[in-house]
Order: structure tokens, then C-alpha cells, then sequence
């Protein structure tokens, strides 16, 4: 054969083969869930809720619980003394270790992709039910600011 027929025969498939990838490139990546895609039913907000539960209340794990907040105050004495007052003074650190605003900026978004899905009639289900989970996003959010405000 001759090497401009193979040249021009690779040159075809190659264009083909391009072309037939547009329309697969122009997708949303399945790995990724977006508004528009995810909130269309009030299961899917139920399970959003329950994710930030997690993520943003106490949990009851260890050995003390949601308890060892109490420790070394007059509601609860642990089995050693605490460090801040045996050495006589208390030392706060400079870098705010606790502070996150991550969980509130994560609960914001949920919140205003839930409330543009109500907008636009998208979330299918009982309404009673997606009123009362938005209405525990904002109980969350709540939750956090104050959390921060005691730290």
C-alpha cells in the first residue's frame, strides 16, 4: 500500500475517533453530585441532614462521652488534676486550633441548594418533610455558631 493511502487512512480514524469523544467529554463526571442532580426527592435532604448530624453535634465515642467536656469542673472530677491549674496558669493557644468554619460553610450551602430546589419545585416528597429538614439545617447552623462562640 501506499504511504499516503496509510497516511490518510490513519488520519480518518484518528478524526473519527476524536469526534465520536465530544460527546462524552462534555458529561458530568459521574463521581461528582451537583444540586441539580442530587436534591430530588426528600430522602436525598434526610440524608444530608443526617450526614451533618454527625459532622457537627457531639458525639457520645470514648470513654467520657459528650461528658469530658465537664471534667475538672465542679459537675465532674476526673482521676488526675488538670494541668491549667497545677501549674498556675492557664495557657491559651495562639493558632485558634478549634476554630472551623467548614461544617458552616457546608451547612450555608445545603441550606440555599435546598431552598432553590423548593423554589423551583425539583425536591419531590412531602413537604412537611423537607420543611422539617431545613428546618434542622438551620437548627445545625445555629448549633455550630454557637459552638464557636463558646470557643
Amino acid at each position: 500500500m501506499n504511504k499516503y493511502i496509510r497516511k490518510g487512512i490513519f488520519a480518518a480514524f484518528v478524526g473519527g475517533a476524536l469526534m465520536s469523544c465530544q460527546d462524552f467529554l462534555e458529561k458530568e463526571p459521574p463521581s461528582y453530585l451537583t444540586p441539580e442532580g442530587y436534591y430530588t426527592s426528600d430522602d436525598q435532604v434526610q440524608a444530608v441532614v443526617n450526614k451533618l448530624y454527625t459532622d457537627i453535634l457531639p458525639s457520645h465515642n470514648g470513654f467520657y462521652g459528650i461528658f469530658q467536656w465537664d471534667q475538672n469542673t465542679d459537675n465532674q472530677a476526673s482521676i488526675g488534676a488538670d494541668g491549667k491549674y497545677a501549674e498556675g496558669q492557664w495557657k491559651v493557644g495562639m493558632d485558634n486550633g478549634e476554630w472551623s468554619w467548614g461544617s458552616i460553610r457546608e451547612t450555608n450551602y445545603q441550606i440555599a441548594a435546598v431552598e432553590d430546589g423548593i423554589s423551583k419545585g425539583r425536591i419531590g416528597g412531602s413537604q412537611k418533610n423537607i420543611n422539617q429538614y431545613l428546618g434542622e439545617l438551620y437548627f445545625l447552623r445555629a448549633y455550630k455558631y454557637f459552638d464557636l462562640l463558646q470557643k
